[in-house]
């Protein structure tokens, strides 16, 4: 991946944790990969301990496998 450094894979291969390099102030992305859905879904976990981003990721995908059941968007609409 571009710009990552540091990455640990988490959920059994579902979620990757990264750091970019290509940015001020490093915290923790989540890069989730859904089951039945094309790409990835990328957010940031606002933690710069890894140990706290890997609950904030775990709840992240919670919430996205329940938005699946629910058929719900995965991604947020912007205006």
């Amino acid at each position: 991946m571009a710009h990552a450094e540091n990455q640990q894979t988490i959920a059994n291969g579902q979620t990757t944790l990264y750091v970019r390099d290509d940015v001020k102030r490093p915290q923790w992305q989540c890069r989730i990969k859904i089951k039945g859905h094309s790409g990835y879904v990328r957010r940031s976990t606002g933690e710069i301990d890894l140990d706290r981003a890997k609950e904030v990721s775990l709840q992240i995908l919670g919430e996205l496998n329940q938005r699946v059941t629910q058929n719900l968007p995965l991604k947020r609409k912007t205006f």
